[in-house]
């Protein structure tokens, strides 16, 4: 009995860190990707030249695109579809 109550409690545990993280540290920027958008729309692409900053400028002209400011900022085709952008580690 005491032996299933542990195994219960490192299973809500691992759940609980799982969550945390998706909750806390998945959207910030250089944790995770997010999806360029515009105009209230994401931004649809084919390959990686599609999300190229010029690209997706001209995409949502007239306006700009959502995109992170920092010093490593890349942009690629998610597999959705959609321009994506990651890799922001310095603000």
């Amino acid at each position: 009995m005491k032996s299933k109550l542990v195994i219960a409690g490192i299973l809500i545990l691992a759940i609980a860190v799982v969550a945390a993280y998706f909750l806390f540290f998945s959207n910030q920027p250089g944790a995770g990707n997010y999806t360029v958008s515009c105009n209230a729309q994401s931004i649809p692409c084919t390959g990686n030249n599609d999300c190229s900053v010029s690209s997706m400028s001209s995409f949502c002209s007239p306006g700009a695109p959502n995109l992170l400011k920092c010093v490593n900022a890349s942009y690629y085709c998610g597999i959705d579809g959609f321009c994506k952008g990651s890799d922001c580690t310095v603000q």
